[in-house]
Parts: structure tokens; sequence; C-alpha cells
């Protein structure tokens, strides 16, 4: 479990620097001035610091990922919202420059991009389950009930082949 949270952190540093890299590259056409640069590579380890204990804080490295749902997003959002706050507090501080626009484009790449890893985790598990594993043997069944007991019901028997059940029907 630690492992995972260590990953999902070291992933969390190079997603980052990318939206901050990737956010230059767009605003510039290609060409980033050497200026503006100079400063991503002087503060983009601070940056990355700063982000990555404002992402612990909101907890984003507890939740098991494999049900990541809106609540999680949610976090990201926010999450991503008060860090990219504190980083401009902290540019504004040390007086490096970076222009405005990259301050618009970052939290929408740290959404997309961390957002997007924790649901692609999410995608790929569901991907995962859903192929058939030697269901020879497996029951049909039918699920009575088709509220958001019904749903959690079917998640269940999606995400654990070990029930050897397939839902085929839904009764209300």
């Amino acid at each position: 479990m630690k492992r995972r949270k260590y990953m999902l952190a070291l992933l969390d540093v190079v997603l980052i620097s990318l939206a901050y890299y990737l956010s230059l590259y767009l605003r510039f056409d290609g060409k980033i001035a050497p200026m503006y640069l100079k400063v991503f590579k002087s503060h983009i380890v601070i940056i990355t610091s700063i982000k990555i204990f404002i992402f612990y804080l909101f907890k984003l490295y507890k939740s098991l990922w494999r049900f990541a749902s809106i609540d999680e997003m949610i976090d990201i959002v926010l999450a991503s919202i008060v860090a990219n706050a504190v980083v401009i507090a902290y540019m504004t501080m040390v007086e490096a420059n970076l222009p405005r626009s990259i301050y618009f484009m970052v939290p929408i790449m740290d959404i997309a991009f961390i957002g997007g890893s924790r649901f692609s985790y999410r995608a790929l598990k569901r991907i995962e389950s859903d192929i058939p594993k030697g269901k020879e043997g497996c029951k049909n069944v039918l699920i009575v009930g088709a509220g958001a007991a019904g749903a959690m019901v079917i998640k269940e028997f999606r995400n654990h082949n070990r029930l050897n059940s397939r839902p085929v029907a839904i009764v209300d």
C-alpha cells in the first residue's frame, strides 16, 4: 500500500512538471523564451514540493483509486486550486515572473493530468474485470431492486470475480 502511494506521488511529480512545461510550450507556440525557461527550471522543484504537500493534505494519496468517483474528482479540483493559489503566492513573494496565462493553464492541466491518471487506473481495472477469466461455471444472477442498492450489488459482482456470479437482469 505504501509503495502505491509513493508511486502515485512520483507520478504526480512528473505530471506537475509536465503541466508547467506544456503550459509554457503552448503559451509560446513551442519557442519558450529563455528567461521563462530559467524561471521554470529554478523553481520547479519548490513548486512541485508545494503541490505534493497540499495534495497530501487533501488526502489524495489515501483513497483507493479503483473506486474513484465524483467525490475524488472534486477533491482533485479543490486541491489543485488551493495548490496553484499557494504557488502563485510563492512566485509573487520571490518575485519570479511567469506569464499570467500560465497560472490559468496549469490548474486545468493539473486537473486533467492528475484526475486523468486516477480515472485511467479505475478504467483499466474495470476493463480487466470485464475480461472473462474462465467463467464457465459462472452463475447468472437476477438483481431485485434497480435503485442505488442494486447498482452497488452489480458493482460488487463486477469487481469481485471470486463471487463467480454474473448479473444478467434487474427487476424493480
